[in-house]
């Protein structure tokens, strides 16, 4: 089983510097299953629209957002998304790093509750990384 966080699953859908270390990471794991908040489905697509739009709001290619987008869904397809629970919520909120995100917290909490099997906690993020490794999860951030 692995877990991905968001920024983890956004470099499958647009390329950089880490989508190639990445798939290959991936690919090197045939069969396996992929895990993640339902959050992340909100943060994927939330994303996508961002970095697609300039800072006056302005849709900068909306071929490519259409199409990051469908891919977007499609990834999420994919994934066995695990729902934000009340005891999911009640572990994020214990999280003692002052500095970790909301929503890194939540897929932190999400993975702990799955660990069991659980071959890789897949995130970019420096601060969610130390977190998951304090935690004891088996962290990777292939590139």
């Amino acid at each position: 089983m692995i877990y991905f966080d968001t920024c983890a699953l956004i470099k499958l859908v647009r390329q950089d510097a880490d989508s190639v270390a990445l798939s290959g990471f991936i690919d090197e794991r045939p069969g396996t299953r992929w895990f993640a908040s339902e959050v992340a489905r909100a943060e994927i697509a939330r994303t996508v629209r961002r970095i697609n739009h300039d800072e006056k709001g302005k849709v900068a290619d909306q071929a490519r957002l259409e199409a990051e987008l469908r891919h977007a869904e499609s990834l999420c397809g994919n994934l066995d998304l695990v729902p934000v629970s009340t005891q999911v919520l009640s572990d994020a909120a214990a999280i003692r790093q002052p500095f970790l995100r909301t929503l890194d917290a939540i897929h932190l909490a999400t993975a702990v509750a799955i660990r069991t099997g659980l071959s890789a906690f897949v995130t970019y993020d420096k601060r969610l990384a130390a977190a998951a490794e304090d935690a004891g999860l088996p962290v990777a951030s292939p590139g």
